[in-house]
This record gives C-alpha cells, structure tokens and sequence, in this order.
C-alpha cells in the first residue's frame, strides 16, 4: 500500500475510509512532545517537528490511524505489543514503498536533527530498505525492546508476551492483521 497523504479532511476519507475518521475527534499540533505523534482517547498529537517533512508526517499519522483502527475497527482489539508492533511494522512498509528521493528526504530529515529522532527509529527504516518481512518484523521487536524506546512497563509487557512464541507466530499475526486493513479498505492489495 502506498503511503498515505495527510492534506485534506476529504482527503482523509477517501484514504482511510468515513468510518475510521469518523472517530478521530481532534488533531492537535503541539511544540516539544515527547513522540513525533500519539493517539490518545481518539486525539492525534502530532509535533511540530514532525511536519518539517511531509514524508514523516505521512508515516507517522497512518502509524496512529492503525491505532484508531485497532480500537474501533476491528471486533477483537490485540493485546498492546502486538498492536503496537502491528502499527510500526505498517509504518516502516509505507516508508518501503515510497520513492528512493522521499525516502533520503525523511531519513536526511532525521539525521539533520538527533531530537526528531532520539529513540533511533532512523535506523530501522534504514536498515528496513535491505530486509525481507521476517526479518523486519524481528528488528521491530528488537526496537520495541530496547531500552529508552518504549516505557519499562511496556517493554517488560513485550517480553512477557513475546516469551515462548513459536518463530512463525508474529508473521502469522501480521499476515490476519493486514486482512483485516484490506477488508476495511485501510490498505490497498
């Protein structure tokens, strides 16, 4: 699925579908968030840094819109790691897919300013360019892992939950994921 624009009210209809947008309530710009963007209790906040770069604005704001989905979309949300896990990897494949020229564009973006990017997210899109999904899908966990990204809470939840799983279970989790987003129309074959 191509990267989604972030432009127009009408705009965000025909992307992600009235009924999805429907539930986003208010878009907020704020100055020195802690994260590029967050969805809380259907409120985007996004940074102002984040819309330096309309490629980075683009992946950050579907990352939420899989947010929003999960919560009134689907009709069994996933745990949090997967949820989460779910909306990076949807994330990093719209940066896959966009041209060669955006892409050095949003990681330069990145690179010009270390407080844009001080979880190191530049990285795995980076490295995300020469990986096949199996792969990713272990560098998204080994991101959510890390220390300093997520919250002590969230990453200890993660490795609870990630402990004893067979080695095909996040790519099977992923794969009904992505149903769900083509039967909604979030994701285009």
């Amino acid at each position: 699925a191509a990267s989604p624009a972030v432009s127009h009210p009408r705009q965000m209809e025909i992307e992600y579908g009235r009924d999805l947008i429907r539930h986003l309530k208010e878009i907020q710009v704020v100055e020195g968030n802690d994260r590029l963007a967050h969805m809380v209790r259907d409120v985007l906040t996004l940074d102002r840094d984040a819309l330096r770069n309309a490629h980075l604005t683009s992946i950050e704001f579907f990352h939420e819109m899989i947010h929003l989905f999960t919560e009134h979309q689907m009709a069994k949300r996933p745990p949090p790691v997967l949820e989460e896990l779910f909306a990076l990897y949807r994330e990093v494949v719209a940066f896959t897919r966009l041209a060669a020229s955006s892409q050095e564009s949003l990681l330069q973006t990145l690179r010009n300013d270390p407080d844009l990017d001080d979880q190191a997210f530049r990285e795995v899109l980076e490295n995300s360019l020469n990986q096949n999904p199996p792969q990713l899908l272990h560098a998204l966990v080994d991101y959510m892992l890390k220390p300093g990204v997520y919250s002590d809470k969230f990453r200890k939840e993660a490795q609870n939950f990630l402990k004893g799983k067979e080695a095909g279970y996040l790519e099977s989790q992923v794969k009904d994921f992505d149903s769900e987003l083509l039967k909604h129309s979030i994701l285009t074959a």
